[in-house]
């Protein structure tokens, strides 16, 4: 639940670190061969049984960002969905554990989207514009998105289904800055919210009540502190800490809710999730899955057999099912045909004494044809009688 774009983030600078380096092997006691889980953004299953996380694979020409999910003793990596060019900036379960919420750059919006998917794999849903998504309760989604008004990014509510899109509260920190806000995570009871807000190159961690009350920051803006995540009763609070102004190697670090008792876990780590029974963390090192106790005793890589790997789970071709557009505006048109996986094509415009003015008149291929995903469709267009 967390991200946002460009050089706001200390840890958008650690993204290029963890991405680039390679995963260690591993071998196991019974000498059977063991891979490590390379990927980044984990996050817990509500039930603690699985782990999602984002990972690039393909063949080196056209390698692409992929969510995946695993066991959390390795077993059965399977990939849920191909999201193309752009490594999330979180991933994040539904709280029934059904479906998983994403970011990925669309090719059809020119932008980041918000999507969702079912945890078993299938076609994603379109949601909104905007990064980092967090699940909350009422089937409502928090993200990051840049203001249309002001040049920072802040905090949005949306409905799972891309309907009522609203600004979570007014700007609390407008007076130092405006606000540049992110990396939002809804605790597991819905009740509180934690994020992240930056100023330069350093950041401090924010909580609220789920209506935005009570809003305090709990971490100093020294050590930085980003990226948080909420233990099931929303005691603790996981982190990433950065000891040294503008390093990009951060250390995983938990701390009471109010921000007293903190401590560092383990050294040199990103993205951390903590386990719904408070035991165990997950974080990203090098770009391979550790866990650790949250006492810090017991490092470990997640290793998985090759034997034990499930098929992928493979994503449903897209095709463009031309949509009826008679009697709709252009811009209703247009909007249809990027919904449908069609792209508007070729619009001429005639008169017409039956059609308003600005109405499609048909088009070409005709509604309920299908083609190839992001088919052109023509239109014909009213102007009018004259």
């Amino acid at each position: 639940m967390r991200g946002r774009f460009g050089g706001l983030l200390v840890a958008a600078t650690a993204l290029a670190v963890v991405f680039t380096l390679p995963a260690a092997a591993a071998t196991r006691a019974d000498t059977a061969t063991a891979i490590t889980v390379a990927g980044v953004k984990p996050a817990w299953s509500p039930n603690g049984s699985l782990i999602a996380f984002a990972d690039l694979a393909g063949p080196p020409t056209s390698r692409s960002w992929r969510i995946y999910v695993v066991a959390a003793n390795g077993s059965g990596r399977r990939q849920v969905v191909d999201i193309g060019r752009d490594a999330p900036q979180s991933v994040s379960w539904s709280p029934d554990g059904a479906r998983l919420a994403y970011d990925a750059f669309s090719a059809s919006d020119q932008a980041t989207m918000v999507f969702t998917v079912a945890a078993a794999g299938g076609q994603p849903t379109r949601v909104t514009p905007g990064w980092a998504p967090t699940w909350g309760p009422g089937n409502r989604l928090m993200f990051v998105a840049r203001s249309p008004e002001f040049s920072d990014t802040r905090l949005y509510l949306v409905n799972a289904d891309g309907t009522g899109r609203e600004e979570f509260q007014p700007c609390a920190e407008a007076e130092i800055g405006g606000c540049f806000d992110g990396h939002p995570d809804w605790s597991p009871n819905g009740a509180r919210i934690t994020y992240d807000t930056i100023r330069g190159t350093l950041s401090t961690i924010w909580t609220m009540d789920a209506n935005g009350a009570n809003l305090r920051q709990v971490t100093p803006f020294f050590p930085a502190g980003a990226n948080p995540r909420w233990s099931q009763d929303a005691g603790q609070i996981v982190y990433v800490q950065y000891g040294t102004q503008g390093s990009s190697i951060g250390d995983i670090a938990i701390m009471n809710a109010d921000g007293s008792g903190n401590r560092i876990v383990v050294k040199d780590g990103e993205f951390p999730d903590i386990s719904p029974d408070g035991s165990t963390i997950v974080f990203a090192r090098t770009g391979s899955l550790y866990l650790v106790n949250t006492d810090g005793s017991n490092l470990r890589e997640i290793t998985t057999s090759p034997a034990a790997e499930l098929p992928p789970v493979t994503t449903p071709v897209r095709r463009c099912l031309v949509p009826k557009l008679a009697g709709k505006t252009v811009a209703v048109a247009r909007t249809a045909l990027r919904k449908a996986n069609c792209k508007t094509g070729k619009v001429t415009r005639v008169k017409s004494r039956k059609v308003r003015s600005g109405r499609v008149i048909s088009s070409k291929p005709k509604a309920g044809t299908r083609r190839p995903n992001g088919a052109a469709v023509a239109l014909v267009v009213s102007r009018g009688p004259r």
